[in-house]
């Protein structure tokens, strides 16, 4: 019986003493651990990848947010303040584009913009017959992306050799303070502080003060400095190893280097897009038999819309595609082809424009169910990329319904110049553009009735901030 007691208090000895987890790691498995991934991250470089995931993903953040402004109404996908102006119509938004972390392809896309009918600068003005407020929110991803590079290039700056000199030198400076005998460390810092400590009580009990004191006091500082500095460095090492973050640490070590080296000339991204916009719709009408009296009524608004961007820059040119489909739950007022009116209302609840008979204002507020098919292209290749064309069109359409028996469907096409502002590495400060072209054309309609010159101007919030050096 007190043999079997024994045996159980020697098995229970045994399991405490090597069950119990390690709170220190050895210097020699420490750098064992950082070999191994020093020489994983190195072995991962390869003609395809020339460099880090992270550094190709800081490239394409600043090239997100370069973005020229698109054909829609609302620059979704950028941070930026944009303006459009048409002969009767306005449009103002400013948005934001926020990342979900430095390595994320993923946006929350966040803005308000405000539109107003009728006339230039009639943004909530009394001569504005429509307005609207609206709040967007969206998610953007980049899916694919790639930046162009030359073997060229890279064999012209030695990039190769420069890398493998830099996983060289890593790996023998993590193995020096791994390696470093910890309490060889611990016992000459504790020395040089008992010797500080003994100067500083010199000075505390003498009248007359040794020039040469000076001198040992700025050693024993630096020595102090020194040790604690191996001593920290060792303990940053080791809480790598134990919370298994040793392969992020290397990895942005070299990211690091790799961002010291422009190898890339150009980029080729394409993201995709989900949004949806809140609007608060205001219209304003004037009675028909007096112009003083004046009635503003309330819509509720809303538009989902999901698209496909393409950002190409090469040594020549810089190009922009879109393409969407967008859903839109408005009212018979909604109708875009609705162009240069002026609506009122008659005795009888009616909203008409010249006599002709538009809709019931008591069905006003009843959802009209609208869609529409969009693509953008802009393309920049003269004087340096500075002047470029940009083409858009769009189709509108709605569902059968009532409320909107006129409502007809109708097309867009426009054309025209497009001017780029460019700062560093050819990001874009700010564009202009004038485009002229068809706008909300329905079929076997006049023509010249929907002619239209359009004026915008985008401007992304980045071009305001300080680029940083690093």
């Amino acid at each position: 019986m007190k043999t079997k007691i024994l045996i159980l208090l020697l098995s229970g000895w045994v399991g405490v003493v090597f069950g119990q987890k390690k709170d220190t790691i050895g210097g020699d498995e420490i750098a064992k651990v950082y070999k191994y991934h020093i020489k994983k991250v190195y072995s991962n470089y390869d003609p395809k990848h020339v460099v880090q995931p992270k550094t190709l993903s800081k490239n394409l953040t600043t090239i997100y947010q370069s973005i020229i402004p698109n054909s829609q109404p609302f620059n979704d996908n950028t941070s930026s303040f944009s303006y459009v102006q048409t002969d009767d119509n306005q449009k103002i938004a400013i948005s934001t584009a926020y990342q979900f972390s430095d390595v994320s392809k993923t946006f929350l896309n966040i803005g308000i913009s405000a539109e107003g009918k009728n006339g230039i600068f009639n943004i909530y003005s009394s001569k504005s017959w429509s307005n609207n407020t609206a709040l967007t929110v969206g998610v953007s991803r980049g899916f694919w992306g790639s930046q162009p590079y030359t073997v060229g290039k890279i064999k012209e700056i030695k990039l190769d050799e420069k890398r493998k000199l830099f996983k060289d030198s890593l790996q023998a400076m993590i193995q020096y303070t791994a390696l470093l005998r910890q309490n060889f460390l611990k016992d000459s810092l504790k020395w040089y502080q008992d010797k500080l400590d003994d100067i500083n009580n010199t000075l505390l009990n003498e009248e007359i003060i040794d020039l040469k004191l000076e001198s040992k006091i700025n050693m024993y500082t630096k020595r102090i400095n020194f040790f604690e500095k191996k001593i920290n460095d060792y303990k940053i090492l080791d809480n790598l190893v134990k919370n298994e973050k040793v392969n992020d640490y290397v990895t942005d070590k070299f990211s690091e280097f790799d961002l010291r080296y422009e190898v890339f000339h150009g980029y080729n991204i394409v993201w995709w897009q989900i949004t949806s916009k809140l609007l608060n719709n205001t219209y304003t009408f004037k009675d028909n038999n007096n112009s003083e009296k004046i009635s503003n009524i309330n819509v509720f608004h809303a538009n989902i819309n999901a698209s496909v961007m393409w950002n190409n820059l090469t040594k020549n040119t810089a190009n922009y595609l879109t393409g969407g489909i967008s859903g839109f739950r408005g009212s018979f007022l909604s109708d875009p082809s609705l162009r240069g009116i002026t609506p009122l209302i008659n005795s009888g609840g009616e909203i008409i424009n010249d006599g002709v008979l538009i809709g019931d204002v008591e069905k006003l507020k009843k959802p009209l169910w609208q869609y529409s098919f969009n693509i953008y292209g802009a393309s920049f290749f003269a004087f340096k990329k500075h002047l470029g064309l940009s083409l858009s069109g769009m189709y509108n359409n709605a569902f059968k319904s009532e409320i909107a028996e006129n409502y007809k469907e109708n097309y867009t096409i426009s054309l025209g110049p497009i001017f780029k502002m460019q700062g560093e590495d050819n990001w874009a400060k700010a564009t202009f553009g004038i485009s002229a072209g068809y706008d909300n054309l329905p079929p076997k309609a006049k023509a010249k009735d929907y002619f239209a010159i359009k004026a915008y101007i985008g401007v992304p919030f980045n071009v305001f901030q300080k680029k940083d050096k690093k």
